[in-house]
């Protein structure tokens, strides 16, 4: 028996169990006292063939996207189509199509969350292939919804700062971070990371008067620009000097013993 499992790729396999044998020798080629040459054609099929890695397919959000694999068994295998280990059921988002040869899986995508890697597995009695492609989806950068902003951020007096946003969409967006208007750089305090998913900046040493107040996160790619503000708090002890003076009038009162002296003439 010839098993495939977990193959990657774009492929085209052919199974048979057992594979053909081959056809009987046409003709004898050479003859020795202790060996003897024969020749004969190879058999149909031998059960199995080349495998190639699918192409990962990109598409804008909104629109169908088509994933396809080429699988070929005897007996005729079942096709079934997987996500995060769930079989796909035909629906109005996911319809599977199939021409005995080439399989194919049509998403309609709606959300950012349809991007992701399929599964596609077939099976027959000889035993089972799957081949996995992953969708990579195009739109306007977004806010990712499973990671909501916090209404207000906080910070203490002297420590650091740390706001972390994560997004999705592709192309990858160019992002900028603001504060009172002005664009935010790397310098000594100020340090921005920016990845694939998300954006963190963290500012060290901050103080009430220079880092309180709007924080904004712009993300821009071909398909447009999103931005949001960020309120931040600092929180610590802060003094408050006043000056002022007052007068005060006191009045004295005490008691001195009075001396009486006496002169005789």
């Amino acid at each position: 028996m010839y098993k495939a499992l977990k193959i990657h790729g774009y492929c085209y396999v052919i199974l048979t169990d057992p594979p053909e044998p081959p056809s009987h020798p046409p003709e004898v080629l050479d003859v020795t006292k202790s060996s003897i040459n024969l020749s004969w054609s190879r058999p149909k099929d031998d059960g199995g063939s080349r495998v190639t890695e699918i192409k990962d397919v990109t598409a804008k959000l909104g629109e169908a996207a088509q994933l396809t694999c080429q699988i070929v068994g005897r007996p005729l295998p079942d096709i079934k189509w997987y996500r995060f280990g769930k079989e796909l059921v035909q629906s109005r988002k996911y319809k599977m199509s199939s021409d005995g040869r080439n399989h194919t899986l049509t998403v309609i995508t709606e959300e950012q969350e349809d991007e992701g890697v399929y599964t596609c597995i077939a099976t027959n009695d000889v035993g089972e292939i799957e081949t996995s492609g992953k969708l990579l989806l195009q739109a306007t950068p977004q806010f990712h919804p499973g990671f909501p902003l916090k209404e207000k951020y906080y910070a203490g007096v002297g420590g650091t700062l740390r706001l972390h946003v994560v997004y999705i969409g592709r192309p990858v967006p160019a992002i900028t971070w603001f504060y009172d208007k002005k664009p935010l750089r790397d310098s000594e305090n100020v340090t921005i990371e920016n990845t694939e998913h998300y954006t963190h900046l963290a500012i060290k040493n901050v103080q009430h008067k220079n880092h309180a107040g709007k924080y904004k996160v712009q993300l821009s790619n071909i398909f447009g620009t999103v931005d949001t503000v960020l309120n931040v708090e600092i929180q610590g002890i802060h003094f408050i000097f006043k000056s002022s003076m007052e007068w005060y009038f006191l009045i004295y009162i005490y008691w001195q013993r009075i001396k009486c002296y006496v002169f005789f003439l």
